[in-house]
Order: C-alpha cells, then sequence, then structure tokens
C-alpha cells in the first residue's frame, strides 16, 4: 500500500514539474507579457538606416549611465496598413529586462528610457520652402510603461508596444491614423527621431542619440529631418494588403 502511494506520489510530483517547465517555457517566449506578435507586419514597407550608429552621445556625464547600445537606433522600418501606422526600431544592443539592471551611481540613474518621433507632412509649402510651423505628430515609445514628458503644441500619441522591448533589441509598436491625421494632403512625411531618458540628475528627460540620414535628407543642411513616401493604404485594397501582412 505505502509503495503504491509512493508510487503516485511520485507522479504527480513529474506532473508538477512538467507544468511548471512548460510554463517557464512559455514565459521566456514571451518576454515582457507581450502576446500581440501576430500583430505585427511581415513585411516593412520602408527601412531607413541610421548614418549615426557610433555617435557621441548627447551628454558629457558618465558614460556608464547614458553610453549603452540600445539608446543607438540602427534603423527604422515602417509600414501602414488602414488603421495603424507600425515602426520598428531596431537597436544596436538588447534592452535591459528591467531598469533595475542598470548602472548607477550616486549622483544619478536612469529612471525611464524612451524613443521618439516626430512627424510633419507639411514640412514644406505648396511652393516647395520649408515652413515655419513644427512637426504636428510626437509618437512616443516607452517600453517600460514610465511616463515620460511631451512637447506642448504637438499631439502627442503613445504608440502600443506588440513586438519586442524588454530583453530583445528591437521594438514594433503601433499608432492608430485617427490620432496621426497624416496623409491629409501629400504622401510624403519628414520625420525625426531620436532616444531618451529621464534621469534622477535630469528628471525632465533629454535626447542621448539623434537618428540621421544623408541621402534621404529633407535639406542638405539637416540630416536629422528625413523625408520618405508613406502613404495610407485604401480600404478597398484591405484585401490585398492582409495578403501581405
Amino acid at each position: 500500500m505505502n509503495r503504491k502511494l509512493y508510487k503516485t506520489l511520485l507522479v504527480y510530483i513529474y506532473l508538477i514539474l512538467l507544468v511548471y517547465f512548460i510554463f517557464f517555457i512559455w514565459l521566456i517566449s514571451n518576454k515582457n507579457g507581450l502576446n500581440q506578435s501576430s500583430l505585427a507586419p511581415q513585411k516593412y514597407d520602408v527601412i531607413v538606416q541610421n548614418d549615426n550608429i557610433s555617435p557621441k552621445f548627447n551628454t558629457a556625464e558618465d558614460p556608464d549611465i547614458y553610453s549603452l547600445p540600445f539608446f543607438i537606433i540602427k534603423n527604422i522600418s515602417f509600414a501602414t496598413d488602414t488603421e495603424y501606422l507600425y515602426l520598428k526600431y531596431k537597436l544596436a544592443g538588447p534592452l535591459p529586462d528591467n531598469l533595475e539592471q542598470l548602472t548607477k551611481k550616486e549622483n544619478d540613474y536612469i529612471k525611464s528610457i524612451y524613443y521618439k518621433m516626430y512627424i510633419d507632412e507639411n514640412y514644406f509649402d505648396l511652393s516647395g520652402n520649408k515652413n515655419p510651423n513644427f512637426a504636428e505628430a510626437e509618437l512616443i515609445m516607452s517600453p517600460y510603461g514610465v511616463e515620460e514628458k511631451t512637447e506642448s503644441g504637438k499631439v502627442a500619441v503613445k504608440g502600443e508596444l506588440i513586438k519586442g522591448g524588454a530583453g530583445y533589441d528591437y521594438l514594433v509598436v503601433r499608432y492608430p491614423y485617427y490620432s496621426l491625421l497624416i496623409n491629409q494632403t501629400t504622401n510624403s512625411i519628414v520625420f525625426s527621431s531620436y532616444s531618451g531618458a529621464d534621469t534622477l540628475r535630469y528628471p525632465q528627460g533629454f535626447a542621448i542619440h539623434h537618428f540621421e540620414n544623408k541621402l534621404l535628407a529633407a535639406e542638405p543642411a539637416n540630416v536629422r529631418q528625413i523625408k520618405i513616401d508613406l502613404s495610407l493604404k485604401k480600404e478597398e485594397a484591405k484585401k490585398e494588403e492582409q495578403l501581405r501582412y
């Protein structure tokens, strides 16, 4: 009787261990709780490389805190459907699993990491001259969900992280078109992007690394303002686009 009970207990223990093992494997494959990977595009319309891949970071502070690979954006990919603009930020190194892993000094440490993009579809007027107005939309992604500051006078749109993030060297984010209000007048947009951080010493946040591209610069003198063609997909093309994505 005792032997039978012992075998039964062993079976239960093995089953419990198996369940924990399966859960652990699932947890590893779904880092950061992401379960929306199927929403990420399989194909991107535009991929823009960053010329500023060996940057002098925009700070003279301790490099152990600020000069980190995940602040460098290697390239940005754009995709669209009938509802969303998708951005994929490819980084030079993986994001930490949490901010507690980052180096801390007595006088400073990183409290928040974010990636921003400004979109302007009216960068030039009808005569081809630069408009004096600033970009209309400010796209924000903070992979750890920490609030970051936005600039006044712009439509601030927080992205939905659907793939990547903490533990990965990329982020796939989507933004609803109705919030961005782009492609109202032209298929061309001008964008600029950078990575930034809020720190103990700089609670208002500051840019750490800027995205640049000489070939696609809207104006030769400013390689941080990049012009691309990005058109909103039409509703009648929905079936075709579903096949692509």
